[in-house]
């Protein structure tokens, strides 16, 4: 540490070029007794601040010097390094927070699955959605009840999907872990955003794929109602309760979800086009469509009744218990037979377009069962009462 003179743009100056905390140093000034009685300070301080060093043990300034050099071969400086070391230590800290669950009450519920379920709720999301999220969560959280959410990782996920089984100790069929692993990618997409992940575990694992078992029974299920069963169920609506005719043939003619849709469908979205809006539509997707002729036919003939139906389950169980079809339809026929019979006679992209599929991966993977002509021709002449008998069902 000395003084020199050096010319500046500002003219000639004195100037005292120094190293303190491992960062170099310079100090300019006019006169040369200024930077003497700087220099004398300086040089007092270091006289301090080795006094200070000397009352450190051995081991204690061996640590510190150890420390130091490895810092250089590091190419950074000890200050530098122990800043970063201690950012480290605050953000593995902040993802150290239980997973939780989530109670409804909010009384038993708490950590970041209760947050998570929160927020969503205050953002509107769909009841059936939360609740499916929430219980997939919580189910996650009771075989993992000592883990942080930032200790999530991507084995832990799968090794709980993998081996996840039913309380009669059935193991879980693919379709079950697919919707478990899409409500858990869900939840860590909502963690990284909130800084209690670095990344999103969930998206590493892959889809699972059907079992040899549950390829063969999904090639014996019947996931398609018959014509004679549809018009025995519509006749039996008409003569009992038009309304529920009204609501089964938006679902079996039209191809809207049942709850979702249908169910909440309103009147003024009824006419020469059936318009499902964005609050109904599963995606959120609005769609428009033109009513088959069959749909228009049952429309026009139950135009009195309006949608939506008040005590709508108890109705419909009436009609299809009149009907003596109790336990013979099969679940989420509705859409799926109008989209395997329609799909025979108007083509892929028309019933795309009613379906409001962007694309016919859900249509072949998930609606469509294989049908003739001949019964999807039968089951598009299902009419009103008044030409049943013309059209011979």
């Amino acid at each position: 540490m000395k003084i020199t003179q050096q010319q500046t743009s500002h003219g000639p100056r004195f100037c005292i070029s120094y190293q303190h905390l491992s960062k170099r140093r310079r100090k300019y000034f006019k006169r040369r007794e200024d930077a003497e009685v700087e220099l004398s300070r300086l040089l007092q301080r270091r006289r301090e601040e080795g006094n200070a060093f000397a009352t450190y043990t051995d081991a204690e300034r061996f640590e510190m010097v150890a420390a130091f050099e490895r810092a250089k071969t590091m190419h950074t400086t000890l200050p530098r390094a122990l800043d970063a070391m201690l950012l480290a230590e605050q953000e593995r800290a902040r993802r150290q927070e239980p997973l939780g669950r989530y109670d409804r009450k909010g009384e038993e519920g708490f950590g970041a699955v209760q947050e998570c379920i929160e927020e969503k709720i205050g953002r509107n999301y769909r009841k059936r959605s939360i609740q499916s999220l929430a219980s997939t969560l919580n189910r996650f959280s009771l075989a993992h009840p000592n883990i942080m959410v930032g200790d999530l990782t991507r084995q832990i996920i799968f090794n709980w999907l993998a081996r996840g089984k039913k309380a009669n100790g059935e193991a879980w069929k693919s379709k079950t872990k697919n919707g478990y692993l899409t409500d858990l990618a869900t939840f860590c997409s909502w963690a990284v955003k909130r800084g209690l992940l670095v990344g999103n575990p969930a998206e590493d694992v892959d889809d699972f794929l059907m079992t040899p078992e549950e390829e063969r029974e999904l090639d014996e299920r019947v996931e398609v109602i018959r014509p004679d069963q549809l018009a025995t169920l519509m006749r039996a609506a008409f003569r009992q309760d038009k309304g529920v005719a009204r609501l089964l043939s938006i679902i079996y003619f039209g191809g809207l979800r049942t709850e979702r849709e249908a169910g909440m469908m309103e009147e003024e979205h009824i006419g020469a086009k059936i318009h499902v809006p964005r609050r109904l539509a599963k995606d959120r997707q609005e769609r428009v469509f033109t009513p088959h002729p069959t749909l228009a036919a049952w429309l026009k003939a139950t135009g009195e009744e309006r949608l939506p139906l008040s005590n709508q389950d108890k109705r419909v169980k009436a009609v299809i218990k009149a009907a003596r079809l109790t336990g013979k339809i099969p679940r989420n026929a509705g859409r799926h037979s109008f989209a395997s019979y329609h799909l025979v006679l108007a083509g892929k992209q028309a019933t795309l377009d009613v379906l409001g599929h962007a694309s016919d991966q859900m249509l072949f993977s998930n609606y469509r069962s294989v049908v003739s002509v001949e019964e999807a021709e039968n089951y598009f002449k299902i009419r009103p009462e008044k030409t049943c008998a013309t059209n011979g069902i």
